[in-house]
């Protein structure tokens, strides 16, 4: 079977199409535990059409010095319906906890915290062809609830479910997420699954998170289905995140962020984990952003849980303007 689609976005002559083109350029410094760094830029650039009759549409493009690349990141169609639903339809990102539901530049951390980049190694987050129904908030930034399907490029398939509330009596807002998928392996296809959830806030003056996720290690579990006695293996996170405006307004000001994630790797022997540290400052002028981020991260093995290495740390400096 060979499925296809098609995505066009094109200026219209007419009074019933608007056009619009923003973007950013960015500059990262990163600088590894060993002592090994490394310097490149990207660019992004989206358009976006938006029609009288609810019609919408988005292409956004990257390049990436680092790789010498250039990719669509999303190609994607959606219709506004009644109360607050929309449907979309295209290639886009799988949206699983709080920090995949805003853009890089809504982001507080230069990158996501460690939690989440775990979830990019197990394929639990990406980019695939998505079918997504939601329900916008009262304030359009997030969502009340969502229901996406989607089929990616190496043939696995996904269904995700989002629900959230307005907590207003902590000024906060709580998010569960909840993904079971397919994972093509060896000798067949396994099932997989992650559960997220979110209790965060966010302000023009502070903002935090705290996160816990648990889930089946699709990489483990397979070479366990291989090599021992098909033994399923399960993960758990929990993520802390904190960050504060120092000084200054909208337009210029000093803010600091903080980060702690404790991460478990097989539940099966607890003390195999990964503890990480994340300390940052960010200055902001309009619209040129300055961010300076220490990461530390330790993490022990399986095979000798009294050691630990912390070859995943790093420090990062990132200069971004936005279009």
């Amino acid at each position: 079977m060979i499925a296809s689609y098609s995505f066009t976005l094109a200026a219209a002559d007419d009074d019933k199409s608007k056009i619009k083109f923003d973007g950013f350029v960015r500059s990262m410094l990163d600088i590894e535990s060993k002592g090994r760094g490394e310097i490149w830029h990207e660019g992004r650039l989206s358009a976006k059409s938006k029609r009288k009759n609810g019609f919408r549409g988005e292409v956004e493009l990257e390049f990436e010095t680092r790789t010498d690349s250039l990719e669509v990141l999303e190609a994607v169609i959606d219709r506004k319906l009644e109360d607050k639903w929309r449907w979309e339809a295209g290639y886009t990102q799988k949206r699983v906890g709080v920090e995949y539901e805003e853009n890089r530049l809504e982001r507080a951390t230069i990158d996501r915290t460690m939690m989440y980049r775990r979830l990019e190694l197990f394929n639990y987050v990406g980019r695939e062809n998505v079918v997504r129904l939601r329900k916008e908030d009262p304030s359009d930034r997030f969502n009340d609830w969502s229901l996406a399907a989607g089929f990616s490029e190496s043939e696995n398939g996904s269904l995700i479910g989002n629900w959230q509330t307005a907590l207003p009596g902590i000024d906060a807002r709580y998010g569960l997420w909840a993904e079971v998928g397919t994972d093509k392996i060896q000798d067949g296809v396994q099932t997989v699954f992650v559960l997220m959830n979110s209790l965060w806030h966010r302000s023009d003056s502070d903002l935090w998170q705290l996160e816990w996720a648990i889930g089946l290690d699709p990489q483990q579990s397979e070479f366990e289905r291989i090599f021992a006695n098909s033994e399923k293996v399960y993960f758990s996170g929990l993520n802390v995140l904190w960050g504060r405006r120092l000084s200054g307004d909208e337009l210029e000001n000093w803010s600091s962020i903080a980060s702690a994630t404790v991460f478990i790797h097989d539940h099966r022997q607890s003390a195999y984990n990964s503890l990480g540290i994340v300390l940052g400052v960010r200055y902001v002028l309009e619209d040129l952003r300055l961010s300076l981020t220490g990461e530390v991260i330790g993490t022990n093995s399986p095979v000798d849980v009294s050691k630990r290495t912390y070859d995943e740390s790093s420090a990062k400096l990132e200069a971004i303007y936005v279009l």
